[in-house]
């Protein structure tokens, strides 16, 4: 992925957990990005990992103004899975600048169609197909995979609210900070106020 804003130029390279930031033009690491030239992916997620789970970054993000918005690779089962929110990162500072959890946190759209602790327990539901930005207007659009184990992990419910996950296409407002504005083929992050509506 390339950035690149007046003399600042630089590439973000996804390599497992971990995204870095080179240098277009020396090919070195910028320090003063994340933690000494990257971001780890295995963090800021919203919930510990548990035993055996993991995050990866092998599909490239994509980039829109100031922001790298990434998906992120986890297992599917059979055992557990780690989640797979979508998060924007700032280009310059690696800062978390927004996330989207595709499991609902209490108090966000949807959480009443998974069973109660689905946001502490299932993974899966991420982004493992890569993504395409409108820059004109603004949004990101992303697939998602079924929450894992498909068959352990989520319950009846959460398995129908995934079932439209998967088959749909998801689009974004790129620069959003997490509000969600869904139908039953696609679900748009919007700048508004925290609100979700259908």
């Amino acid at each position: 992925m390339h950035w690149k804003d007046g003399r600042e130029d630089r590439i973000f390279a996804p390599v497992r957990e971990h995204i870095f930031a080179i240098d277009r033009a020396t090919g070195k690491l910028i320090d003063s990005f994340g933690e000494g030239g990257a971001i780890d992916v295995e963090k800021e997620l919203d919930r510990p990992l548990g035993e055996g789970e993991s995050v990866a970054s092998t599909t490239p993000g994509v980039v829109f103004e100031d922001l790298l918005i990434v998906p992120t690779r986890n297992g599917e089962g059979p055992s557990k899975s780690s989640p797979g929110p979508i998060r924007a990162y700032d280009c310059r500072t690696g800062k978390r600048r927004w996330i989207f959890h595709t499991i609902p946190h209490p108090g966000e759209f949807g959480y009443e169609t998974w069973s109660p602790d689905s946001w502490k327990e299932a993974g899966g539901t991420n982004c493992w197909g890569g993504m395409s930005v409108d820059h004109e207007r603004g949004l990101v659009f992303f697939g998602l995979g079924s929450p894992a184990f498909d068959f352990g992990a989520a319950d009846a419910r959460a398995r129908i609210c995934s079932a439209t996950a998967w088959s749909a296409w998801t689009h974004a407002r790129a620069s959003a900070s997490g509000t969600i504005r869904p139908s039953t083929t696609t679900c748009g992050i919007t700048t508004s106020p925290a609100r979700r509506t259908w």
